[in-house]
């Protein structure tokens, strides 16, 4: 359903009303959103494929989670784009494969350090991954 008055669907309304000379105003005194709209999946990996980090980013921040192979999908796109965020980004993705599997962390980290220079560098990770 479209949102309504502005307003997303799943959000409820405090509404006043009032009758003043033959009019109807409606005045909203707050809104409150109940739930968060989720992007499906599908949406978001066509969004890496296509390759827009902003895009990305944006979809990202509605995704419940993102997937391992997903996030070093994002930090592809930000070496690409020599994203500032780059490096503080790769060391989060290296805590959450530390936590995450029984992998190498060292090994990992070699290949981020070449991220920027050598594209193999991400086939090597995602071979890891698998």
């Amino acid at each position: 359903m479209p949102p309504i008055g502005g307003v997303p669907v799943g959000c409820q309304l405090g509404v006043s009303a009032s009758l003043s000379t033959f009019r109807l105003s409606t005045v909203v005194r707050r809104s409150t959103c109940m739930s968060r709209a989720v992007i499906p999946y599908p949406i978001f990996a066509q969004a890496l494929e296509a390759g827009s980090l902003k895009r990305v980013e944006n979809l990202a921040r509605e995704m419940p989670s993102i997937r391992l192979d997903d996030a070093l999908r994002i930090l592809e796109l930000m070496a690409r784009d020599r994203d500032p965020r780059c490096e503080r980004a790769a060391r989060r993705w290296l805590d959450r494969l530390a936590a995450e599997t029984d992998l190498d962390p060292q090994a990992a980290r070699a290949c981020l350090r070449e991220l920027p220079s050598r594209p193999g560098a991400v086939d090597d990770l995602r071979g890891m991954l698998a």
